[in-house]
Parts: C-alpha cells; structure tokens; sequence
C-alpha cells in the first residue's frame, strides 16, 4: 500500500461550500505494510493514513499499524467462531462492498463453500448485489431484518432463480439458527 510522503508543497485553500480545497504540486509515495484479511479496511486504512498526514504532518507508522491491527469494526468482516463454525459477520450493502466482502473471503478461506445470510434494505442495488453473491454462494438463505425498510425473505428471493440453494427464513433468529445450530446434549 502507499500512502502520501511529502507534504511540504500542500496548500490548503481554506473550505467553501464545496468543501477543503487542497493543491499539491509534488507528491511522494512511501510503503506502509497494512495487514488485514478484510480488502475493505485496507482501504480504509490508506485513507485515514493519508488523512492524518495530511491533518498532523507525521505520523508514528509503528504506532498506525499497532492500532489499525488491533482495530475491529463490528460488522466489517468480523470473524468468530459461533457453536464450531466459522461465521464472518459483514453489513456488505452495496456492489462495491459486496466485491470486497467476496475478494476477502476468497483470499482468507481458500477453496471453502459459502452459505450467506442476506437482507437487504430497499433503495439497493439487489440484482447486482445478488449476482455477485451468487457466483460465490454454496447455499443463501433470505430474511428478513427490518420490517418497515428492508426487503422481506420473500421479496428477495424473487430476484433470483429459486432452487436447493436458497431458502427463505422470514424469522432472523431462526435463520441464524439455521447457520449455526445449537447442539443437541
């Protein structure tokens, strides 16, 4: 990853109704190592990288990438282990999040099966978001998170060609239990 280095020729403008202006006439790019299996926080770690530099002038690069490994948004490709099976929890809503939700999961559970949980809210762009998932998806099961602004199970699974692979669960705890089953004693 790179990340602006040099800072001296950056002229800040003052902000307008559009926003900070900024102007640089000579930027240099330096290596900092970022590690996650998450593709989207990479990004956003070369982003608030940039934005501190920009904002502080120097940055403690040791300090940056302590804090952005030991960094953890929920709902961002959150890993656990839920009654012995792997779940990653990811609020992917758009195409664009979706591509990386699916690079990431290709890059950290090389030639694994996936089973997605999905519910969307309305106002997305469903086709596409279904498309990328189904390219992937061993199983999807569709449900329903919020009544008034989301689509339900059913809504969504009429977007795609209904077979053994997708099911509708209506009820988000049941689906959630459809994933992860308790074990019998």
């Amino acid at each position: 990853l790179f990340f602006v280095n040099d800072f001296k020729n950056l002229d800040f403008r003052g902000s307008n109704s559009q926003g900070l202006n900024l102007q640089n006439s000579s930027l240099t790019l330096q290596r900092v190592n970022l590690q996650s299996q998450n593709l989207a926080q990479i990004k956003n770690g070369e982003t608030a990288f940039a934005a501190l530099k920009i904002l502080l002038g120097k940055v403690d690069k040791m300090l940056f990438r302590e804090v952005f490994r030991n960094f953890e948004m929920l709902g961002r490709f959150n890993v656990r282990v839920v009654r012995g099976k792997t779940v990653v929890f990811d609020i992917a809503h758009t195409a664009a999040s979706i591509e990386n939700l699916i690079q990431s999961l290709k890059q950290a559970f090389l030639d694994k099966k996936f089973v997605f949980l999905v519910s969307l809210m309305k106002g997305k762009d469903v086709q596409t978001i279904l498309r990328k998932i189904g390219s992937v998806a061993e199983h999807i099961i569709f449900t329903s998170s919020h009544k008034e602004r989301g689509y339900s199970g059913k809504e969504l699974a009429e977007f795609v060609k209904v077979d053994d692979s997708v099911e509708v669960i209506e009820d988000l705890k049941m689906a959630l239990e459809k994933i992860a089953p308790e074990e019998a004693d």
